[in-house]
């Protein structure tokens, strides 16, 4: 069961959000975490799901196309998607799909994750002012670039 967003999201002008998607290659599981609140902090609207594939396509880039794509759904279904909307994901060639505007052709459909990649494209569309940016995750903790101003650590 989906929970709806709660009032502060509804009524706050801007929403940040952020993404993660996890896979263990042993088990053969992926699943994926996202958050949404306000730049007060305030607002948490959470989901965590598994991510239910083909086994001969999971991997760790449609986990996070999962959680990307799900917090969009979200967010575009709940009227969310009229605000200032900065997400943000720590797969770094994740967020590059999603950002180049490239059209798909047959050749590039046949790349693995090119359905999920062209599925959430076509929501972001819906959105007036959305940001996908990448965010330093656990495995950069060597990087000082691009960390978060304010505390989303508990984010995924």
């Amino acid at each position: 069961m989906e929970i709806p967003p709660t009032n502060v999201l509804q009524e706050s002008e801007e929403l940040i959000a952020c993404s993660d998607g996890s896979y263990d290659p042993i088990e053969q599981k992926a699943a994926f975490n996202w958050r949404i609140v306000t730049p007060m902090e305030q607002g948490l609207t959470t989901r965590s799901a598994p991510v239910n594939t083909n086994p001969k396509y999971l991997n760790s880039y449609r986990a996070e196309f999962a959680g990307l794509r799900g917090v969009i759904r979200y967010m575009r279904k709940n009227d969310l998607h009229r605000k200032k909307i900065t997400l943000y994901c720590d797969g770094q060639s994740c967020v590059d799909a999603l950002n180049s505007r490239n059209d798909f052709t047959a050749a590039s459909l046949e790349r693995a994750e090119s359905d999920i990649i062209q599925a959430t494209q076509k929501m972001m569309k819906d959105f007036t002012d959305l940001k996908i940016e990448w965010i330093k995750g656990h495995q950069d903790d060597d990087d000082e670039t691009n960390t978060l101003k304010i505390d989303l650590s508990r984010c995924v």
